[in-house]
């Protein structure tokens, strides 16, 4: 069920994106100055009024990334409660630190996606760098992920030292 609301939470929400950009219909340019078709960086080409798209661009931001920052800091107060009650001190160690990676992954995640959506209501801020901050939002959580999750699993890491000796062994 919960899955179900996901789903249907960011169907309804992000479907409705291209709604509001099928009702503008004149546009300085079809060029997008951007890395990927965002929604705000095509409703900036509208050469007619686009108030609409922003008030429901910011509904749609807020929504999306305000609730679910919320729901991710009350999941880790909820998690760091259950760590400080566990008793062997190496315990509560390990748990900090597989949270500690994950939450910074949470958190550049997300202060780069506020970053990219806040800069073009602004628009004080060089395209660049603002092309360059909103690829790395979503680019580098999914690159990171899986060194995060490696680099804790004993396993993995193991694997990889002996595909990096082996490889180094047949160099020689």
């Amino acid at each position: 069920r919960l899955m179900g609301v996901v789903a249907v939470r960011a169907a309804v929400l992000v479907g409705l994106l291209p709604v509001l950009i099928r009702r503008l219909h004149v546009f300085h340019s079809v060029r997008i100055a951007h890395s990927y078709c965002e929604h705000m960086a095509v409703v900036k080409l509208a050469a007619e009024d686009t108030r609409v798209n922003k008030i429901c661009g910011l509904f749609v931001g807020f929504s999306v990334l305000g609730f679910d920052m919320i729901l991710i800091l009350i999941s880790y107060g909820l998690i760091f409660q259950a760590v400080f009650r566990l008793p062997q001190k190496e315990a509560r160690l390990k748990a900090f630190n597989t949270c500690t990676a994950h939450i910074f992954v949470f958190l550049e995640f997300y202060i780069l996606a506020f970053f990219s959506f806040f800069s073009h209501r602004v628009g004080h801020v060089a395209p660049p760098t603002h092309i360059l901050l909103s690829t790395i939002y979503l680019l580098l959580p999914p690159a990171l992920n899986p060194v995060v999750y490696g680099v804790k699993n004993m396993v993995i890491r193991k694997r990889v030292a002996q595909i990096f000796l082996l490889n180094h062994g047949s160099v020689q």
